[in-house]
């Protein structure tokens, strides 16, 4: 676990064209500020909405699991379904009862269920999300993770590649807040997020977090 300093932030900022204070207030808003919890693995949130999405696309059937554990998979999002909160280790509480789950009812597709779990998941200081990994120049998801456990610095690398790869980054540059948080976090809590994000922005120029 390698923390960032904020040189290595001013610098990567820079040399993608960004302000420096733009991308702290990306990094306060999605992480505030540590891409690692207390016990050193990676801040992790995990989406029962999306490992519901990423088990259709193996071809596996959610709704058992759904049934079963209805606070881990829906088909929908659903902010009332994050009984361990926000952040810290429970989230990987969240994943090992998912797999435990498939280890007695679906062993044959475990593995897969552990790729969709972990896919499921925004990573690090930009909670990017795992499934993301390919569009970030890695060839799973374990490699994303592997990574991410890594560094800070491979985390920004990441998103840099990611944003760099669908336009966001442009618009983190030319500061289109509503844009930028659309493409990113999605059409949901577009107003909420955009002020969040434009606090953070004015925070970070004055040298705060």
């Amino acid at each position: 676990m390698k923390k960032l300093t904020r040189q290595q932030i001013v610098d990567a900022a820079v040399a993608n064209g960004l302000e420096p204070a733009a991308l702290r207030a990306v990094i306060a808003v999605e992480s505030g500020g540590s891409g690692y919890i207390a016990d050193g693995r990676v801040k992790i949130l995990f989406e029962r909405h999306v490992l519901w999405k990423r088990l259709h696309t193996r071809g596996i059937d959610p709704r058992p699991l759904a049934e079963a554990l209805p606070g881990l998979c829906g088909s929908r999002w659903d902010p009332t379904t994050y009984p361990y909160g926000k952040s810290g280790a429970n989230q990987y509480t969240r994943i090992q009862h998912v797999l435990d789950w498939a280890s007695a009812n679906d062993p044959a597709h475990w593995e897969s269920y552990k790729k969709a779990a972990y896919e499921a998941c925004s990573w690090g200081l930009f909670q990017m999300m795992g499934y993301h990994y390919q569009a970030c120049g890695y060839a799973n998801v374990y490699t994303l993770k592997h990574a991410f456990e890594e560094s800070e610095a491979n985390q920004l690398a990441a998103i840099l590649t990611w944003m760099g790869g669908n336009g966001l980054l442009t618009k983190l540059e030319q500061k289109q807040w509503r844009a930028f948080v659309r493409g990113y976090n999605g059409s949901g809590q577009v107003d909420h997020y955009t002020e969040k994000l434009l606090a953070a922005y004015e925070r970070a120029k004055t040298g705060g977090t």
